[in-house]
């Protein structure tokens, strides 16, 4: 008996019956009925994909495979100021007979940022805060007498620049902090106590020289200045 030689198209039975591939093999059968396959292509396998999506993190090229081969995982994608945590859903030991997407897993890095309250209360305080957070979630106002609180700035001096605290922390890494103050305004009014003032008031602010305070003059008496109960206050 001779042989016979057949093409064969190999489709993908699990979506569209695309042709995936080309097969040849021829068979014989001898005179006993006993029959010989040789297989001239190889028979191509379904193969499948899967989808990374880095959710912000670097790109993860998809993965293309077999039925049944086995999933090494890729090189885990980076993304600033998060640790990655994985794929979800996880991904299996062998390929399935199906296409699929996996999502990356992120936990966010936690960070200290240390508050300095310049000459305010508390003096110093240290508090977490994870990256990408919002600066609401820690802050905080400190307290100084006769002083109003400004904000926090990223230096101490003059040349630093005021936090909002509706920015969210976006440095990996630790920072400090520093309280700003003005000084209150007071408003400071004299009683000439029989005597006559000018002016009857004045403005100063906390922790300043008073200067320049009112003259008084009053018939048959010396000025003997201004007091604050039994405080005397003195010009300049």
């Amino acid at each position: 008996v001779g042989e016979t030689r057949v093409k064969l198209d190999f489709r993908d039975k699990y979506s569209n019956r695309e042709i995936k591939g080309m097969g040849l093999f021829t068979y014989a059968i001898d005179s006993s009925g006993q029959a010989t396959i040789i297989v001239e292509e190889e028979v191509p396998l379904d193969t499948y994909t899967i989808t990374f999506d880095s959710k912000g993190g670097s790109v993860v090229n998809p993965m293309i495979k077999e039925y049944g081969d086995p999933i090494t995982p890729p090189t885990p994608p980076t993304r600033l100021g998060y640790t990655f945590d994985g794929w979800e859903p996880s991904l299996p030991p062998f390929m399935p007979n199906n296409n699929f997407n996996v999502e990356a897993k992120w936990v966010a890095s936690s960070y200290v940022v240390t508050f300095h309250g310049q000459e305010g209360q508390p003096l110093e305080r240290s508090l977490g805060i994870n990256f990408g957070s919002s600066y609401a979630n820690i802050f905080f106002e400190p307290l100084r007498r006769g002083y109003d609180f400004q904000g926090w700035y990223t230096s101490p001096g003059e040349q630093g620049i005021r936090v909002d605290a509706n920015a969210t922390h976006q440095i990996t890494g630790d920072i400090h902090l520093y309280a700003r103050w003005s000084a209150k305004e007071i408003l400071m009014s004299f009683n000439a106590n029989g005597g006559k003032e000018s002016p009857p008031s004045k403005t100063v602010f906390f922790d300043t020289a008073y200067q320049n305070l009112p003259q008084v003059t009053r018939d048959h008496y010396n000025f003997m200045g201004w007091h604050l109960g039994n405080q005397k206050i003195e010009d300049g």
